[in-house]
């Protein structure tokens, strides 16, 4: 990888630290909170992403040429059985997402919360059994 680029993303993790430090430290008013807190969440991002691609730049650039790396990592990500893996693996959590919601609805009705969550959470729950619906069709005949 490049040098320039190397150097990119340590400009951008130091942009993102000084923006987290600036929304932390030096905006404290009640009138700047809104702005600290772009600053804070903008400059963290920020700062994540650019130490996360250094460090993988640096790791790709010392295992020699990046381009064997690369189509190990297309093979692995293509292939069936990964692919079956992520499918399975999808299917699960969302099953127990749906348990966990009628979970949530029960508490909150024994709670006896507003009726507008109740509902927001319920349609939640019909709208993943749509979906199921929705997408079974289409493989359906898709495949």
């Amino acid at each position: 990888m490049k040098k320039k680029k190397i150097w990119l993303y340590l400009v951008l993790a130091a942009a993102g630290a000084a923006a987290f430090c600036i929304g932390a430290f030096a905006l404290t008013g009640d009138d700047k909170k809104v702005i600290a807190g772009w600053c804070i969440g903008i400059g963290a991002a920020a700062f994540c992403f650019g130490i996360g691609r250094f460090i993988d730049a640096l790791i790709v650039s010392k295992a020699g040429n990046g381009g064997e790396i690369q189509q190990r990592k297309e093979i692995e990500v293509g292939d069936e059985r990964n692919v079956r893996i992520r499918e399975k693996t999808g299917a699960k959590i969302s099953v127990v997402n749906i348990y966990a919601l009628c979970a949530v609805l029960l508490v909150m009705s024994f709670l006896r919360l507003d009726i507008a969550a109740i509902l927001l959470v319920t349609a939640v729950i019909l709208l993943d059994f749509i979906l199921a619906v929705v997408f079974s069709n289409y493989y359906s005949k898709r495949m």
